[in-house]
């Protein structure tokens, strides 16, 4: 479990991490590549002291949102997209992890707003059941209930999160597979999402420690 110059560097990573979303949002541009924009960020991220990124920067616009595994490729930026950017750095030996989406446009689809309303929601109950003594499983079907309930089960495909260290992936895993329990001073990520194939997907990622008063969410300011 991680002791308080760890948690420091980590605290320090996912804030680097945060502060690269704040950056590169506004930054966009339509007609822009995937490659362009994880290029920029990864750039950020060194500017601020990041040694290295913590694995293969995700960026994906419009359909390719919808793969949760898509690898970054020469798509560009049209002018009314979805965007998901999956990212993290290594600062002191330590990973972040975070994921942001959003719609690029004025004209925001019906069906993109309601899924990342319900994917939001899913995060943050997530996020609210993390405590000392939760096992994982329970973190998985906060915020897999949610999702499931608003209709959408079938298109949230992969785990809640997973352990974060000197590894981007380690134990514990917030999975319907997994027997852990959380301890004080674990790091885990939540981060539901749903994905509709061949349209658009939404994941949100946050980086939260175990702590006595719950989840303190490091991927921040």
């Amino acid at each position: 479990n991680t002791d308080e110059p760890e948690l420091k560097a980590l605290r320090a990573s996912n804030r680097i991490a945060y502060l690269t979303y704040e950056y590169i949002k506004p930054w966009i541009k339509t007609g822009m590549t995937e490659f362009e924009v994880a290029a920029e960020m990864e750039h950020f991220m060194r500017c601020q002291g990041a040694s290295a990124t913590s694995f293969n920067t995700i960026v994906a616009f419009g359909e390719n949102a919808a793969n949760p595994h898509h690898e970054t490729s020469a798509r560009k930026l049209k002018a009314e997209d979805a965007v998901l950017m999956d990212f993290g750095c290594i600062y002191k030996g330590y990973c972040s992890d975070i994921t942001r989406s959003w719609w690029h446009g004025k004209k925001e689809p019906a069906e993109y707003t309601k899924i990342w309303h319900i994917v939001d929601k899913a995060r943050k109950q997530g996020i609210k059941t993390v405590g000392i003594g939760v096992p994982c499983k329970k973190v998985d079907a906060a915020a897999r209930d949610i999702i499931s309930a608003a209709g959408y089960g079938q298109y949230y495909t992969h785990g809640t999160g997973h352990g974060v260290g000197i590894e981007i992936h380690e134990d514990p895993y917030n999975s319907q597979q997994s027997a852990a329990i959380l301890s004080e001073g674990n790091i885990v990520t939540v981060e539901p999402g749903i994905y509709l194939p061949g349209k658009f997907g939404v994941r949100l990622e946050d980086t939260v420690a175990v702590a006595k008063t719950g989840a303190k969410i490091l991927t921040k300011k």
